[in-house]
């Protein structure tokens, strides 16, 4: 049984900023939630989200895509694996920057991450189910000054949360929700 307690709260695309102290990269000290749940009725408005706790304090909340109608996102409790910068898919042919993989061994090591995507587009429908099975997340670079600097989730999730950090995917109504 998942207890789960939510106060009001924001998710964005793009992560918020936070203090740049270093945070301590004891796997155990992380914890990743993704609710799958989104709803586009008036009285229960909720898009899919992607929450980071650090010592059970919330640090981040960011909207994510998972699964749309025919594919799969996996629900249970898992650990997050294998980081690659940019690899490429082999099956849909595309790149997926700050791939982590998410550990299924029940599915397949590696079929499932998450991950941004190249492009714009698909922020759009970030809170929204559209992916192939992934949790998807932000992907965007910017220019400051003479430098380019990526400002997505995928980036934050990939810098910060280490490997073998245990994500738990659910599927939950959670109100009140807002996002932006």
């Amino acid at each position: 049984n998942l207890l789960i307690y939510a106060k009001p709260f924001k998710a964005s695309i793009f992560p918020t900023s936070i203090d740049n102290s270093p945070f301590d990269s004891n796997p155990v000290l992380w914890h990743v939630w993704v609710n799958l749940h989104h709803s586009n009725t008036a009285n229960a408005y909720q898009r899919q989200y992607y929450q980071v706790t650090y010592q059970g304090e919330i640090i981040q909340r960011l909207l994510a895509s998972t699964a749309r109608v025919g594919h799969l996102t996996p629900i249970g409790t898992f650990k997050l694996g294998v980081k690659l910068r940019a690899p490429k898919s082999t099956l849909y042919d595309s790149v997926m920057p700050f791939w982590i993989t998410i550990i299924t061994p029940e599915l397949g090591i590696g079929s499932y991450g998450n991950h941004g995507l190249e492009g714009e587009e698909y922020l759009y429908y970030l809170g929204l189910p559209a992916s192939h099975g992934c949790v998807r997340l932000s992907n965007k670079w910017v220019k400051k000054g003479a430098n380019w600097e990526n400002i997505g989730g995928a980036k934050w999730v990939y810098t910060y949360v280490p490997s073998n950090s245990t994500i738990t995917i659910f599927n939950r109504p959670i109100t009140p929700f807002t996002f932006e």
